[in-house]
């Protein structure tokens, strides 16, 4: 299938295109506005665009369309550069494509370097150990879990309710020796 694609709806970038496309001996299919890429094209599809900028927001989004084109046997025609993108024939996009896996690698291995590095020297990395968000705010509803512990409701219940881990309610029952109370009160009543 042939088909153009566009950042915009501009009619005279739709006729350039279109016109590009007659010139090469192409009929356009569909065109194609603001859409996913990688999950509309098909092997074996033709793609024109005004300019390659256009095929994302960003250049990883771009290496990205042009790295699954390349896979997917799809030419690339850009109308302002008048080049096609072949991956049958076009050695500089295969250097491309690898320059660009080359460098996501490289940095990924500078990234892994420098934490352990980090580690290495003695700084602590992730979130701080023994936050207390949740569990100061488990101590405001003590009240509310007392009342609820006196009902009945199980603790899965209460972890439930209030969308904690036990981790933070049996730090609260450390804390607060009413919660515990209350709990082995129920135990002798059964």
């Amino acid at each position: 299938m042939n088909i153009a694609y566009l950042k915009n709806n501009d009619v005279p970038s739709m006729e350039e295109i279109s016109n590009y496309a007659k010139r090469l001996n192409f009929k356009i299919n569909v065109f194609f506005q603001n859409q996913d890429l990688l999950t509309t094209l098909n092997p074996d599809d033709v793609l024109f665009v005004k300019n390659v900028l256009e095929l994302g927001e960003d250049p990883q989004t771009i290496f990205n369309v042009i790295r699954h084109c390349t896979y997917n046997n799809i030419l690339i025609f850009s109308v302002e550069d008048d080049h096609c993108f072949d991956s049958k024939r076009s050695k500089d996009l295969k250097i491309l494509i690898q320059l660009y896996n080359d460098l996501c690698e490289y940095r990924s291995k500078k990234s892994k370097e420098y934490i352990q590095k980090m580690k290495d020297q003695g700084i602590k990395l992730g979130r701080k150990e023994g936050s207390t968000v949740k569990l100061n705010k488990m101590k405001r509803r003590k009240d509310a879990i007392l009342k609820d512990l006196k009902r009945g409701m199980s603790l899965n219940n209460i972890y439930e309710k209030y969308k904690v881990s036990r981790t933070t309610i049996n730090k609260l029952r450390i804390l607060e020796p009413q919660i515990n109370d209350v709990l082995k009160n129920r135990e002798k009543g059964k």
